[in-house]
């Protein structure tokens, strides 16, 4: 997973911080391990797989991810020179307006930033944006993305904006709504825009591009798709039990060196069993800070700070 924690700001506000990320699609900013709040933290597979790429021959470090989200560990990476290049794909339309505005229009999103009021009513508004959206015009809705996950219960976009409709709760609706510090990342992010290449395509797509290259000796790719269990209720493309078998077999047949992260159930360590697994402690705060584990598989030997599961 990605670190994804560009944006995100830890506040003691369990229930309405919970991950501190958007989840539609993937979820933007989310994933700062449990002393942040987020669903879950790369410290294990997204440092390790520039690691093991300094090994690779090829020189041209190119992360590629099929569920970009927030992509907050490779933005991490690119603007420490770690990276070359970032490959940002993810099918939710939402989320790929707003890696658009950010990487070809960020004068103007910096601007709606900056003037939009953080208000219940404007609140109502954007939420209206990110349903409909209508990517007709990607800089809106890439800003009604933004929008909802910084003044949404949990960065999710569906959910009510911190503090509730009748603001009623601890912390009110601009609590994650920080302007400046989102000016300044945006900033960074938009004078590294011409190595981010940003795609609207499904994940299977993607990657059967990358088998069909002759020399994938350069290719590391990390994939996060939406989890087996909570995913209808976290992510607006989520997959049904077909679909994470589909996705099983594309990825067990790549030549190229992955990594993949998942929720740790039963059918899913089925589908990986021909490869080894690992396990790694997280928290979701969004149910109260219940300690949980995440499945790590990969073509790849891992770093002995993962627990390796026993073969199914």
């Amino acid at each position: 997973t990605g670190i994804r924690v560009f944006f995100a700001r830890r506040l003691k506000d369990k229930g309405a911080l919970a991950k501190g990320g958007i989840h539609g699609g993937r979820g933007l900013y989310r994933r700062d391990r449990a002393r942040r709040g987020g669903r879950r933290c790369n410290i294990h597979a997204g440092s390790f797989c520039f690691r093991h790429r300094r090994r690779i021959r090829h020189r041209r470090r190119i992360r590629r991810e099929p569920y970009a989200g927030g992509a907050g560990a490779s933005v991490k990476l690119l603007l420490e020179g770690k990276v070359s290049r970032l490959i940002l794909n993810d099918l939710d339309p939402a989320i790929y307006a707003f890696w658009w505005a950010v990487t070809n229009a960020a004068d103007e999103l910096s601007n709606m930033v900056s003037e939009t009021p953080i208000t219940l009513e404007e609140w109502k508004r954007q939420r209206e944006i990110s349903r409909r959206k209508d990517s007709r015009d990607l800089l809106a809705l890439g800003f009604s993305t933004l929008y909802m996950s910084r003044c949404n219960r949990s960065g999710i976009l569906t959910a009510n904006p911190i503090g509730g409709i009748k603001q009623t709760g601890t912390y009110k609706i601009d609590a994650r709504f920080n302007k400046q510090r989102l000016l300044e990342k945006i900033k960074k992010i938009a004078e590294k825009s011409h190595l981010i290449d940003v795609r609207n395509t499904s994940c299977e797509r993607l990657l059967a591009g990358f088998k069909r290259r002759k020399d994938t000796s350069n290719i590391l790719v990390y994939l996060d798709p939406p989890y087996f269990q909570k995913g209808p209720s976290l992510y607006l493309n989520h997959y049904n039990a077909k679909d994470h078998e589909k996705l099983a077999r594309l990825i067990l047949s790549c030549k190229f060196n992955w990594i993949l992260s998942y929720d740790c159930h039963e059918e899913i360590r089925q589908l990986y069993s021909s490869v080894p697994q690992y396990k790694s402690t997280l928290r979701y705060t969004i149910l109260g800070n219940v300690a949980a584990y995440e499945l790590i598989a990969s073509n790849l030997k891992m770093p002995t700070c993962l627990e390796r599961l026993s073969r199914r």
